[in-house]
């Protein structure tokens, strides 16, 4: 508080004692480091870093969040799959459909529905990686296509597997 003290006297005359404000601020300064050092090195002595127990509660705190994030995760992912899934196979579906009041027939095939203009690409199941297509019965009244499902195993259209049929 001195240094504060100082600069108020010589506030009117910066003129001619300019340099004793300047003298003030630094020692003001000063002490202010002094006492900023000391608080740090009083902490750094008593306070050396975190106690056994406060680590133990954070990793106990981890164990049972982590595993949480990672099935709500899987569970999102899974869920979204199977949604872009329902999705193809409803375009699948729709294209099988104008192939039908075209022809008289469905397709032997989805890869009909690309030959013939009625898809732009094959679509692939998102479930499979390696580009394999969707399964379907070829030329079948109703027209039935299938996803493999969550599971990744095929079970013809029945369990987990994700399944449209399409009737004329």
């Amino acid at each position: 508080m001195i240094g504060f003290q100082n600069m108020y006297l010589f506030v009117d005359d910066i003129g001619a004692r300019g340099w004793l404000i300047m003298g003030a601020i630094s020692s003001f300064l000063e002490a202010k480091s002094d006492h900023k050092q000391y608080h740090y090195q009083h902490i750094r002595a008593n306070e050396a870093g975190f106690s056994l127990i406060e680590l133990l509660f954070v990793i106990t705190i981890l164990a049972v969040l982590i595993p949480i994030a990672v099935l709500t995760y899987s569970g999102v992912q899974t869920k979204v799959t199977t949604d872009l899934v329902t999705v193809d196979l409803k375009v699948i579906g729709a294209a099988a459909r104008t192939y039908y009041m075209k022809n008289g027939t469905f397709p032997i095939g989805i890869q009909t529905l690309v030959d013939d203009g009625y898809l732009d690409e094959l679509p692939k199941d998102k479930f499979v990686s390696g580009g394999v297509g969707y399964r379907f019965i070829p030329s079948s009244n109703p027209f039935k296509v299938w996803s493999i499902g969550p599971n990744k195993s095929d079970d013809g259209g029945a369990a987990d597997d994700i399944k449209l049929e399409f009737a004329p």
